[in-house]
């Protein structure tokens, strides 16, 4: 009794959050639970972007969670981090001190896991990620060399292949689009790079183009 209604909660979260800013917690229970909440109740859900902690743990040490996982509890305790576990601000503090110290391991940004949290793990992997999250080394003899890729959005050719081919044709793989950027190839259900990509005047390209392109 006396507590504030779902719309009221939505929109002080919308407020808090701002535009893209980034959401972390332990699984996608409570993203999903917000964005359901807010269709069946026919509201606009906050534009924030959700990172996993899960899979952002399973990536950088996938030795120790890729097969099995784990959940909060347990993995504040492998970390030290105090946790007054099922208390919201606590998991959501430990979650995001979890993923802070996930960047620090593998040496990357926040902006490298929106896309690759969620790159399959094979649970038998016994090495650690690469230094930089998805990074490939760019072929010194590909007539691009020097020139930046950005993917973005769902391709038909898995991601992982795409960028092989691109860094096989000299292009460095990126996953921030900047006016450094040569290139952005955009799937289906393209975001934010799209549009950052042509307020730049970057060339767009979709997968057909890439292909074509890389492949002449």
């Amino acid at each position: 009794e006396g507590a504030p209604t779902f719309d009221l909660v939505n929109e002080m979260l919308a407020d808090f959050i701002g535009e893209g800013g980034i959401m972390v917690s332990h699984s996608e229970f409570d993203d999903s639970v917000i964005r359901r909440t807010c269709e069946e109740q026919g509201l606009e859900p906050p534009r924030y972007i959700h990172i996993d902690s899960i899979a952002v743990l399973r990536n950088a040490w996938p030795e120790k969670y890729a097969k099995d996982g784990t959940n909060l509890r347990t993995a504040s305790n492998d970390w030290g981090i105090k946790l007054d576990h099922h208390d919201a601000l606590s998991d959501a503090m430990a979650a995001a001190e979890l993923t802070i110290r996930a960047l620090a391991h593998t040496g990357t940004e926040i902006g490298e896991w929106v896309e690759r949290q969620y790159d399959y793990v094979d649970p038998a992997l016994d090495v650690e990620l690469e230094t930089k999250a998805g990074a490939r080394a760019a072929s010194a003899e590909g007539k691009f060399n020097g020139e930046k890729i950005v993917f973005t959005g769902e391709l038909q050719l898995p991601r992982s292949r795409a960028q092989d081919m691109a860094a096989a044709a000299g292009l460095r793989v990126t996953t921030a689009v900047s006016r450094k950027t040569s290139f952005v190839v955009v799937g289906e259900a393209a975001g934010s790079k799209k549009a950052q990509a042509e307020s730049l005047g970057i060339p767009v390209l979709n997968e057909a183009e890439f292909l074509a392109m890389v492949s002449a």
